[in-house]
């Protein structure tokens, strides 16, 4: 199975103005995409988890905290089961895969911050494979 990957980013800076890039992304898979934009830092979005769909998580605006975790049942999510986080951010252009297997859980770090979001499923797709959990269920998280 795939593990989660951040991929970082980078800026070229000139006379110009600034080029903001992520030449190692292959996001040939993509089928849609969406842009969360939460309301304040306070509110956490978690958790949501698929089998088979895989993310790709972008902060074009702000900074996000990006918790997941690897689900070996998701029928039967082990509560225990360890949390690995991950923060982007919109200056330094990185991008966080989760391939299926795993749920996440999404805050904002930062106020007026926006997370795009892109899928290899159509939204039917995905619907088919969504699990979700209260945000306390992990109880490795800090939610």
């Amino acid at each position: 199975m795939e593990k989660v990957k951040l991929i970082s980013g980078g800026v070229h800076q000139d006379e110009r103005g600034s080029l903001h890039f992520n030449n190692d992304v292959l996001i040939s898979q993509v089928k849609r995409f969406y842009q969360i934009i939460p309301e304040s830092k306070e509110i956490i979005r978690a958790w949501q988890g698929h089998k088979v769909e895989q993310k790709w998580f972008y902060a074009p605006k702000g900074k996000f905290e990006i918790s997941t975790v690897k689900v070996h049942s998701f029928e039967q999510a082990d509560h225990k089961a360890p949390v690995v986080k991950y923060t982007i951010d919109s200056n330094r252009t990185d991008v966080l895969i989760v391939p299926g297997g795993y749920a996440t859980g999404i805050r904002s770090l930062k106020d007026n911050a926006i997370l795009t979001v892109f899928s290899n499923k159509t939204l039917e797709d995905s619907k088919k494979d969504d699990y979700r959990w209260d945000q306390n269920y992990f109880i490795d998280s800090d939610f």
